[in-house]
């Protein structure tokens, strides 16, 4: 199941591509193993980590929509779970 990860070494090399130079990553997780995965496969790559919370919604990042929520995020969050968040951007 690893290799399906969005964080997989696979689908980052995939996203660096992607994004214009600057470009930056974005990820919200309620699932703490997978959240230190994400930190631990963008560690291994050059790029910079401009923001890393455990609790999205009482650390976010300046000027950051805590509007704009997934479905999942709305389920978790009414069930207590803390959301993770990290942005990242390459080099």
């Amino acid at each position: 199941r690893e290799k399906r990860r969005l964080v997989h070494p696979m689908f980052l090399s995939v996203y660096q591509k992607l994004l214009k130079t600057g470009g930056m990553l974005h990820l919200k997780t309620d699932d703490t193993p997978f959240f230190e995965y994400a930190k631990e496969m963008l560690g291994n790559i050059q790029g910079d980590f401009l923001f890393e919370t455990d609790n999205l919604y009482t650390n976010p990042p300046p000027g950051f929509d805590l509007e704009i929520q997934t479905t999942y995020e709305k389920i978790f969050r009414s069930k207590g779970k803390n959301i993770s968040f990290l942005s990242f951007r390459f080099r």
